[in-house]
């Protein structure tokens, strides 16, 4: 009787503790490195996420449980069932339509489009994919198995081993045997989301994440974590190079600013004082050709007078 009230209380509490997860569907579009503003090199998964529409809205009431289908990619390539669903609805054809569970958003209807900003950095997400497919593997690469003496007396190398015990006079579930490697789904769990870029729709996250790239992904809010402890700070290296640039054109015209403030800032208080420089400058200039004149005339008035005399 225990058992069957805890196992109650566990779904309840899985139920409530998913009203809240968020989701979309997106591209794989590879990885790279961006470094924080304490010199920390980050790897990072770039994700291409369309605006996912929003095609059918099931609830616990009606189907049992709660969830979104969400589509994306248009197109006009599909077969009559395929096409029937879409204009039941009222909707234009996609070409990706994915399910994501125990989603629940806030004034959201049928039809609208939900984009990367519903996510947000410091976020907590797992992301789901098609591992890439290595073919027929033996355990030693499919399991992580250690391989015998590869000496010519040893007549044990790449084998996988023992097949169990006598007994049951067969094989036994779950012996880890030589087989087929990858091409599964796989899901990486707990990765932080350290960008959002709303204008290139592209979301990255904190390590790697499963199958190729170009391939289908499905991004939705980690069960276990919601936040993470620290907002990781990107530094952008071309702004870097940038203010070094402007400090030294500062320091040739005599310019007091600092890399705490912006670009934009600091490129204003650089023209502003090259512009004082350059009228201080032909000020300079024009009183040094105007007293230039003034003694080239005394000098022709001395020469007439001793002319005259």
């Amino acid at each position: 009787m225990f058992y069957k009230e805890w196992l109650y209380h566990q779904a309840l509490t899985s139920k409530l503790s998913c009203r809240d997860m968020k989701g979309l569907i997106g591209r794989k579009i590879g990885m790279t490195q961006i470094f924080s503003d304490k010199g920390h090199s980050i790897p990072v998964s770039i994700i291409h996420l369309p605006p996912n529409h929003v095609c059918e809205i099931k609830t616990e009431k009606k189907h049992g449980y709660n969830s979104y289908k969400l589509a994306i990619e248009p197109t006009e390539k599909l077969n009559k069932p395929q096409k029937g669903y879409f204009t039941k609805n009222n909707l234009k054809s996609y070409k990706t339509i994915r399910e994501i569970r125990n989603m629940r958003l806030e004034n959201t209807s049928v039809g609208d489009n939900l984009g990367v900003d519903i996510f947000e950095p410091g976020d907590i997400v797992s992301v789901q994919g098609v591992s890439k497919g290595k073919g027929f593997a033996g355990s030693i690469k499919r399991h992580n198995q250690s391989r015998g003496p590869m000496s010519h007396g040893s007549r044990y190398h790449r084998r996988p081993g023992s097949m169990g015990p006598i007994s049951p006079n067969r094989v036994m579930p779950g012996k880890k045997l030589p087989g087929q490697m990858g091409g599964g789904t796989a899901t990486s769990e707990n990765l932080v989301v350290i960008m959002i870029d709303k204008n290139y729709e592209v979301l990255m996250v904190k390590g790697a994440i499963p199958g190729p790239n170009k391939s289908l992904v499905k991004i939705i809010s980690s069960k276990k974590k919601t936040k993470a402890k620290e907002i990781i700070k990107i530094v952008n290296l071309k702004e870097i190079e940038l203010k070094n640039q402007l400090l030294e054109e500062a320091k040739k015209w005599g310019a007091s600013v600092t890399t705490d403030s912006s670009v934009e800032e600091m490129e204003a208080i650089i023209n502003e004082v090259r512009s004082q420089r350059e009228r201080e400058n032909t000020k300079s200039n024009s009183d040094a050709s105007e007293s230039k004149e003034k003694n080239d005339e005394s000098i022709e008035n001395e020469d007439k007078e001793s002319s005259k005399q």
